[in-house]
């Protein structure tokens, strides 16, 4: 059961989602399939140092960092939420994305319409890091068992931290467009270099998509067999490069207590002490790719 959610998951993190991103003033701008890039607000002086933890991703022991703070120096919409058209007050009021996203007061529920077809994101509490308090981070949280949300909530994030177009991500991560982000931007470690066949994508150049002939496209692309990450460095301090299943069909950075695949590695000090990392010996994962076992 824990393995097909997170198949759901990753799909949705992949290719669901309503397209809303925030201009360079703070105001919201809906729609599209192109992301609108914005200047973003301007740093503070200061912020809270980064902290190291042990642990990974997929409920292991083996990943690097990620319990404390990171919080990134920035000020850029602190405490509003760009929600289509409107803009929320993250004191009083959540997002409820969809078409269209609008503006609800906290403790409400957002209607999903009556459909039984739920959308990828339920709910948003905030759509940058500026709009939490402390050492908190905007992370893509699960939301019940086939939805997430955006919350406020301390690294490592379970999939990744959230940002805007143009903003500011935690020490070690860069803020790169995803067409299929409520906030219009994701956060990636900006040591990601995965090899796609020929090719080595990087947070700027997207994500490896194996549908046909290998390419680097941008995040919230139309893909079906998506590889993120081949290993944790690709994801950053904290989290795992998790695969849904040994089929392949989506492969994404995740906090270890996320991850129910197999965990891709680089080396043995990527895995635990009892495992190796090698080759798989079943599923349809490219040659250069390896996994824990």
């Amino acid at each position: 059961m824990r393995l097909e959610l997170a198949g759901v998951v990753m799909l949705a993190l992949a290719i669901g989602g309503c397209n809303v991103v925030e201009s360079s003033e703070g105001t919201p701008d809906g729609g599209g399939g192109t992301v609108a890039t914005g200047t973003g607000g301007q740093g503070n002086a200061s912020a809270p140092s980064a902290v190291s933890g042990s642990g990974g991703r997929f409920g292991q022991t083996g990943g690097a960092g990620g319990a404390g703070g990171n919080r990134p120096p920035t000020d850029e919409t602190p405490g509003t939420i760009a929600c289509g058209k409107q803009t929320c007050s993250v004191k009083t009021q959540i997002c409820c994305p969809g078409i269209p996203s609008v503006c609800q007061d906290i403790g409400t529920v957002c209607d999903d319409g009556g459909t039984m077809d739920l959308p990828p994101y339920a709910v948003m509490s905030c759509d940058d890091t500026a709009d939490c308090e402390g050492s908190k981070l905007c992370c893509i949280e699960d939301f019940g068992v086939a939805q997430l949300q955006y919350a406020c909530t301390v690294a490592p994030c379970s999939y990744h931290e959230s940002c805007i177009p143009g903003g500011k991500c935690a020490a070690g991560f860069d803020c790169v467009p995803d067409a299929t982000a409520p906030s219009g931007a994701r956060c990636v470690a900006s040591a990601s270099a995965v090899t796609c066949d020929a090719m080595t994508c990087t947070g700027a150049s997207g994500t490896c998509c194996l549908d046909s002939a290998p390419a680097c496209i941008p995040f919230g692309g139309t893909c079906s067999t998506m590889l993120e990450c081949d290993d944790p460095a690709d994801c950053g301090p904290g989290y795992v490069c998790c695969g849904a299943d040994p089929a392949f069909p989506q492969v994404t950075c995740t906090a270890a207590s996320e991850c129910a695949g197999a965990r891709l590695c680089g080396t043995d000090n990527d895995c635990l002490a009892s495992e190796t990392c090698a080759a798989p010996s079943s599923g349809s994962y490219p040659p250069s790719v390896k996994t824990c076992q």
